[in-house]
């Protein structure tokens, strides 16, 4: 699979890694000027909605936590058929 430039609205730097839901790319919001890390939703599992909940949950989840341990959620969001979650880097 090839690495995408763009996801949504963000500039693709590199894969950081890969789990068992999806990669985690570093990427860069033009528009905040800021470092994000992006964590795409596999694309066998995009298909399935228990999984693509599961996803949600985590976002929304993650959303709800501050704490200097804990990375801050800035979006979920959809493009190209893939959810993703940016998030702090």
């Amino acid at each position: 699979m090839d690495d995408p430039s763009t996801i949504g609205r963000y500039e693709i730097a590199e894969r950081v890694g890969r789990g068992g839901m999806g990669v985690l790319y570093r990427g860069r919001d033009p528009v905040l000027d800021r470092d994000v890390a992006i964590k795409v939703m596999s694309a066998d599992l995009s298909d399935d909605e228990d999984a693509r909940g599961r996803f949600f949950k985590e976002a929304k989840a993650a959303a709800r936590l501050q704490h200097r341990n804990i990375v801050t959620v800035y979006e979920f969001g959809e493009a190209d058929g893939k959810s993703y979650i940016a998030m702090e880097f």
